[in-house]
């Protein structure tokens, strides 16, 4: 299944007000000055800035309709301080032009820099306070130069190789901005997936690969097996390279109406290629499909799956093959999902464990240690040593990561585990989730 695209980070939006007779004009619209209050510390947030901000944000986040997001809580400067962490999120999203979000009220530009200004100064936010790699940080990988690559969504792909980066994007020959997945061959090519399709790295672009190479157009991730052999998760069907083109590799999926779903009704994806050099395929709705080279076998919640949908799956040193599962949503929630692992001869769940049982779980990783990671949504990152499961959750950046949407892991020659989150890039530090942004990785010395 093509990756799925977690839309749980930190968004701070506006819906424009309900006024009859057209756009209503602040008072402070034309001059930015207008209205100031005398008194320059606390209520000058109260008659300046809160005004602006009730009126092009105040419909999404009154009253907790944006959990961990309400940051119509402060109504004066002392309060103001006391959600320095949200209104840090505030500040970015208004830089960036996310907040408010197309198709609704917005600011003036002079509006939006007095208010970016104003509390820049009020809560002493230097650069480094409101800076991240990209809102969205779905995909991550090293290559044998030991490069790192991060895909994002509507930022492209960013190559580090531990000194300087580079960003690629369309204009480089992506097939999307918006990129899910990395594999590198034998030959030492890098192959991504994105939502445009899939495309092949000469070592300066990218060139993107479409019907004349046997893939159809949508969105797809890019696959390498144990033997070198590259394969295409395209949104409805799995295609493998042959002589210099893809063809379609079936699985024998038989599709029906009435399956629950998360996003495309079957939707296979070859997730795996164990050490005994068996294929092993994730569905959207029909569990998991195993392929021996002569036969495949179907696996489904029945037999113990924690749900039929299924987003990734790996074999651990053991042999073990862990499975991370997400809940349906066509047509309508199905309250499963979870994590579940397969010894091969019957599943085990972990319904013991908060937030791996009927939760959605994206990502799994092992270490070279041979350390466990299961990203769990909306409770944190679990780590398990073979005996216990230990969580971590702590993140220097609470609102962007309060829903806790891990979406990528890796862990690079060094150890350092790189955690691509629904609200931007993280390191783990032994403790804590850690902001990673585009100054961090240009200094030299951070690897």
């Amino acid at each position: 299944m093509v990756k799925l695209m977690l839309a749980v980070s930190l968004v701070i939006c506006s819906v424009a007000p309900k006024v009859a007779g057209g756009k209503v004009e602040s008072p402070m619209a034309a001059d930015p000055q207008a209205g100031r209050s005398e008194n320059s510390s606390g209520d000058e947030f109260a008659d300046r800035i809160r005004p602006l901000l009730e009126r092009y944000c105040l419909e999404c986040h009154e009253n907790g309709n944006m959990k961990g997001l309400d940051f119509f809580e402060a109504r004066t400067g002392d309060e103001l301080a006391e959600l320095r962490d949200i209104y840090r999120c505030v500040v970015e999203q208004l830089e960036t032009n996310a907040m408010p979000p197309d198709g609704t009220d917005h600011p003036s530009d002079a509006e939006r820099k007095m208010i970016v200004d104003w509390l820049r100064k009020a809560l002493d936010l230097k650069q480094s306070d409101t800076e991240r790699l990209a809102p969205y940080v779905v995909a991550s990988f090293e290559d044998t130069n030991g490069n790192l690559w991060f895909g994002t969504i509507s930022r492209g792909a960013l190559r580090y190789d531990g000194k300087s980066l580079t960003w690629f994007t369309t204009n480089e020959g992506l097939p999307s901005n918006t990129v899910t997945s990395f594999a590198q061959d034998k030959a030492g090519v890098v192959w991504l997936g994105s939502h445009g399709g899939i495309g092949r790295f000469d070592g300066d672009s990218f060139r993107p690969f479409g019907a004349d190479e046997g893939i159809p157009a949508g969105g797809g991730n890019a696959f390498v097996d144990r033997k070198g052999g590259v394969w295409a998760n395209m949104d409805r069907a799995v295609y493998r390279l042959e002589n210099g083109k893809f063809a379609e590799f079936k699985v024998p999926l038989e599709v029906t109406e009435n399956t629950p779903y998360a996003i495309f009704n079957g939707s296979p994806a070859l997730n795996l290629h164990d050490r005994d050099g068996n294929f092993w395929f994730g569905t959207d709705g029909y569990g998991v499909f195993r392929y021996d080279g002569k036969s495949f076998t179907q696996f489904t919640k029945k037999d113990g799956l924690s749900s039929n949908t299924v987003n990734d799956i790996l074999q651990d040193k053991r042999g073990n093959i862990w499975f991370a599962c997400m809940q349906a949503f066509q047509p309508g929630p199905t309250g499963d999902g979870g994590l579940c692992c397969f010894d091969g001869t019957k599943f085990t769940t972990f319904a013991e464990i908060k937030g791996l049982n009927q939760n959605d779980i994206y990502t799994i990783l092992e270490t070279r240690g041979g350390d466990i990671w299961i990203g769990a949504t909306g409770v944190g990152a679990y780590r398990y040593d073979g005996k216990t499961f230990k969580l971590f959750s702590e993140t220097d950046r609470k609102a962007w990561t309060r829903n806790f949407g891990l979406q990528a892991m890796m862990e690079d020659r060094k150890g350092n585990l790189w955690c691509g989150f629904s609200g931007g890039l993280f390191r783990f530090d032994g403790e804590k989730f850690t902001n990673v942004t585009e100054s961090d990785l240009s200094d030299s010395g951070s690897r």
